[in-house]
């Protein structure tokens, strides 16, 4: 496995939520560690700047192609953290809808901040 691979595990203490988000070029190597860690298969298609599935009662798994600080980064975390929100969120009973997006953007808040912190101490 591809030595370059960075995980970060973010632990919700709200609704029990893991989600790891994987930064690797490599799709082939991301898929890897989705499978040993979650016994999931899934594919990742070349084209994509990153990728967001859930796998109920385990994780929500998030990968990023990479991560460099640039503007076009934080837009993919953001656009796949999002995703995200929505499959937790979702899965723990909390429906979107005009009249019910707080919950939603303070939680993808939540998440931007948890990742953006461990990021910055690796």
């Amino acid at each position: 496995m591809n030595k370059k691979l960075r995980d970060y595990c973010l632990h919700d203490p709200i609704y029990g939520a893991h989600i790891i988000v994987i930064i690797n070029k490599d799709q082939d190597d991301a898929i890897k560690l989705f499978k040993q860690k979650y016994s999931e298969d899934i594919e990742i298609d070349t084209d994509m700047d990153g990728y967001t599935f859930m796998n109920p009662g385990k994780a929500t798994c998030v990968w990023l192609k990479k991560f460099n600080n640039t503007v076009e980064d934080y837009v993919t975390l953001v656009h796949e953290l999002h995703h995200a929100t929505g499959f937790i969120l979702n899965y723990n009973g909390v429906k979107f809808d005009t009249f019910n997006d707080e919950p939603f953007t303070y939680y993808l808040s939540f998440l931007v901040r948890e990742f953006l912190t461990m990021f910055k101490k690796k």
